[in-house]
């Protein structure tokens, strides 16, 4: 049996509504995810649609949309990964990109802090007749936790759900967005099987952010050096954008002179998880990856191939973003799909 049945292979899209990147999600959405063979979805919630910022009502209208889409998956045999994506007092872009936007105090304040254990509580409540079918995941990503604040309020907010929820399953990462080179830094519940540990992956950003006009780092990239990244293949001039941002250097010098591949993503990028596994025994499972489709096309097949089957070969659960969108989408805004990726990602 997969660690993660029932959450082996899925795919991400926004909870519907105003803010939402993805536009209105059907029921024939869900139909077509079932037709692919894949048995989860991940609601991104923004936390806008489903309650208020500034005090603790919840707002119906956005909780009757997600109440549909849990029914609609249950029609077609999908569970449902209910993803916080952002909450009161945390936005995960405010750290590095959005400075002028908010100021995260999620893990500074402990009002703001009570009130996330208090809304979990709540979906704990509104979905305690939901059995498997339902994963609560705690935070889509937390950046910057210079004092280890977030592993105190994840064990604070697992209890209150299990209080409430004892067989509830539940998801949560670690900082830095989720990077798998931070594993190892999560706590790990010993004696509850229900919890389902989490990274995203995107390394290294160079081949899956190349061209993306809201990646800082990329963009000066593209602008100061100006090539295009091959996968496989080694990352044009690494040396010389590293020397002129030292601020990056120390989670990428390992690129310089690498040849991207099968061999580099298994053995260097990706082992973290691998030794996650040996050490803990424990459910993976990578929430989010991508390549964006402004890469080179033949970059992001091969570097798709080579990724979902390491996740494959190790049984680590998959959440592959996103489900539709011209940038990472698996459906395209024409309406047609994107059989390729799709054949590598539902080949048995």
């Amino acid at each position: 049996m997969h660690m993660m049945e029932g959450y082996a292979l899925g795919v991400n899209f926004g909870l519907p509504g105003k803010l939402s990147r993805d536009g209105p999600i059907w029921e024939d959405d869900f139909k077509r995810i079932a037709g692919w063979g894949m048995d989860h979805v991940r609601i991104n919630m923004d936390h806008k649609l489903l309650m208020e910022d500034d005090r603790d009502e919840y707002k119906e209208e956005g909780f009757a949309v997600l109440d549909q889409l849990v029914e609609w998956a249950a029609r077609y045999g999908l569970n449902v990964i209910m993803d916080l994506h952002t909450c009161p007092g945390y936005h995960f872009m405010y750290d590095e990109y959005w400075k002028d936007r908010g100021t995260n105090t999620l893990l500074k304040d402990k009002k703001v802090q009570d009130r996330f254990v208090s809304i979990w509580e709540y979906f704990s409540k509104r979905y305690a007749s939901q059995k498997d079918n339902v994963a609560f995941e705690l935070l889509n990503e937390i950046v910057f936790d210079p004092e280890d604040q977030w592993n105190k309020l994840v064990k604070r907010t697992v209890a209150a759900i299990r209080a409430l929820n004892p067989g509830r399953i539940i998801v949560y990462g670690g900082k830095y967005y989720n990077n798998i080179n931070f594993l190892k830094d999560l706590y790990i519940f010993p004696d509850d099987d229900r919890i389902y540990y989490t990274y995203h992956y995107y390394l290294p950003n160079y081949v899956t952010h190349q061209n993306a006009s809201w990646h800082l780092q990329m963009m000066q990239y593209k602008e100061e050096i100006g090539e295009v990244v091959e996968y496989p293949g080694k990352i044009p001039r690494i040396e010389e954008f590293l020397n002129r941002h030292p601020e990056y250097r120390e989670y990428e010098e390992r690129y310089i002179g690498a040849v991207l591949n099968k061999d580099f993503m298994y053995n260097v990028d990706c082992r973290p998880a691998v030794e996650f596994l040996e050490k803990t025994g424990k459910p993976l499972y990578c929430g989010e990856f991508g390549c964006y489709s402004k890469c080179p096309r033949q970059t992001r097949v091969n570097y798709l191939r080579d990724l979902i089957g390491f996740l494959k070969e190790y049984g680590i659960g998959i959440g592959y973003f996103n489900y539709k969108g011209d940038g990472f989408g698996l459906v395209l805004s024409d309406g047609s799909e994107d059989r390729e990726i799709l054949d590598i990602l539902t080949k048995k």
